[in-house]
């Protein structure tokens, strides 16, 4: 029961935008669209780039999905407009790529470079708590990214992080020794 409900929440979510989209293509392909290009190509550009845009925000301004993949959407009509429109009727089209896709561009610049500034001042303060990269790396996504892709994240820069940066054996201090020496004669005693 649950899982029809999200179902069909999900597919309102992305099916009205998508619609649109498929609506706004037909009418570009239609004899209707020869007849009139001036005008429809306008409202054409004015529908994908911002109308999709604003009812997809408008559908998941109250769920758990991120808004910041109203970016795809976006990107997305613009590249739908730029394959249905002729050339010549790309005038708005290309405002917007001139003027707008900048902005958009240095606002996600501005957002990637701002969680990750937060996620390395996470990444100092639980690396006191541990001393295992592995564990740190874990334990500060789990606080700054959506759980599920956690583990692919940590996973792909702990390989990282192993095999280029920090490949070589590292000192053990004296305590540690210890407990790898205990722990490994532990181990021995049960084969």
């Amino acid at each position: 029961m649950n899982i029809d409900l999200k179902l069909q929440k999900n597919l309102i979510i992305f099916g009205i935008p998508l619609l649109i989209v498929g609506i706004m293509v037909a009418v570009a392909k239609s004899p209707i669209f020869i007849a009139n290009p001036n005008s429809l190509s306008i409202g054409i550009t004015f529908d994908l780039l911002l109308t999709v845009p604003l009812v997809y925000f408008l559908l998941i301004r109250k769920t758990s999905i991120p808004k910041t993949t109203l970016v795809p959407f976006l990107i997305f009509g613009v590249i739908i407009c730029s394959f249905i429109l002729p050339i010549e009727h790309q005038n708005y089209l290309s405002l917007f790529k001139i003027w707008v896709l900048p902005v958009v561009e240095l606002s996600i610049l501005s957002f990637v470079i701002f969680n990750l500034r937060k996620g390395i001042k996470r990444f100092r303060l639980n690396k006191n708590e541990s001393f295992d990269f592995f564990t740190t790396l874990k334990s500060t996504c789990y606080e700054i990214l959506p759980r599920g892709i956690v583990m692919p994240v940590v996973t792909e820069m702990a390989v990282f992080y192993y095999g280029f940066l920090n490949w070589r054996k590292r000192e053990l201090k004296n305590n540690e020794l210890h407990i790898r020496l205990v722990s490994s004669r532990c181990n021995a005693c049960y084969y």
